[in-house]
């Protein structure tokens, strides 16, 4: 088919694809329905020669079964060819391979801490060896996602790393090379706070976090507050993280006179429990309240 652009602004050019996709989409509407004529045919001759005893039924069963094999192999070969097909061997050459710097942050034995890549999602190694402050999944939680594209747009806020303990962060030179920067003031899996600021929306928690002091000061809905916001600081408080797997995360307290603790996790209400010397305690928005030499554990 020739196309051409007319010059004095006419529609030829159009008008000859248009033209083509008609064609296109009447052969192919055409090659259908010929295909499915002949299986009602095959299927109405093999019926009325199964009524009038002119051949068995396992006979008939057997040719339709045959010829929905060849037709399903027929369909599947043009939309999976051979050549979308690779080899096992070409798979394993790339996968990923540690970098001397996963090396480094491998020796980190810790099962909590994050890792930030100054990179984003265009660097996914990080996703394939660490626990991704970023996270590598199309189905992230809205509030979680919400909280990405406002402040790890450009240069990340740094209380928001320390508050998901991202405790390593590998930035790049000029040049491409990596390296790695070690962050020691990440807060850790969980810490206790010495104040709680209540916020009427959504909308206002997500802009408290990026001015607030999180090592301090935790921002709560107002809706999930059960109790007053003043809190009787314990500077000798202390929460340590005992266990941490895909089901279960506990926790250590110590505290003289109880207080309010922020776990770096991102809560996900459908199924997760926070308990307290095992019985079920209030979590809400990743945070619930210790009491004085209790265990916390979420399940």
């Amino acid at each position: 088919m020739q196309m051409q652009m007319d010059p004095n602004g006419g529609d030829t050019f159009n008008r000859a694809i248009i033209a083509g996709m008609k064609a296109d989409r009447q052969s192919l509407f055409g090659g259908q329905v010929m295909r499915a004529v002949l299986f009602m045919a095959l299927v109405l001759a093999g019926i009325y020669a199964v009524m009038k005893n002119m051949i068995k039924p396992a006979i008939v069963v057997a040719v339709l079964a045959a010829i929905s094999i060849i037709d399903l192999w027929m369909v599947d070969k043009q939309y999976f060819s051979d050549d979308l097909y690779i080899a096992k061997d070409e798979i394993t050459n790339q996968i990923e391979v540690p970098t001397a710097i996963d090396q480094e942050i491998f020796k980190d034995k810790d099962p909590h801490f994050r890792v930030y890549d100054v990179a984003g999602m265009n660097k996914n190694r990080v996703s394939y060896f660490h626990r991704s402050a970023l996270g590598y999944s199309a189905v992230k939680l809205r509030v979680y996602q919400d909280l990405i594209e406002r402040y790890f747009t450009g240069a990340p806020n740094e209380q928001i790393l320390n508050a998901l303990d991202v405790r390593y962060i590998i930035n790049r030179s000029e040049d491409g090379q990596e390296h790695l920067i070690p962050n020691p003031n990440a807060y850790g899996a969980a810490w206790f706070v010495k104040a709680v600021k209540p916020v009427a929306t959504e909308v206002e928690e997500l802009q408290a976090i990026g001015s607030t002091n999180l090592r301090d000061t935790a921002i709560v809905p107002q809706s999930a507050l059960k109790s007053g916001t003043n809190l009787n600081a314990d500077s000798a408080s202390s929460v340590t993280l005992a266990k941490y797997s895909n089901d279960e995360i506990e926790y250590n307290t110590n505290s003289t006179s109880g207080g309010f603790v922020v776990l770096s996790e991102v809560y996900y209400p459908a199924g997760w429990n926070a308990y307290i010397d095992g019985e079920n305690g209030y979590c809400k928005d990743e945070l619930f309240h210790a009491w004085p030499g209790r265990s916390a554990r979420q399940t």
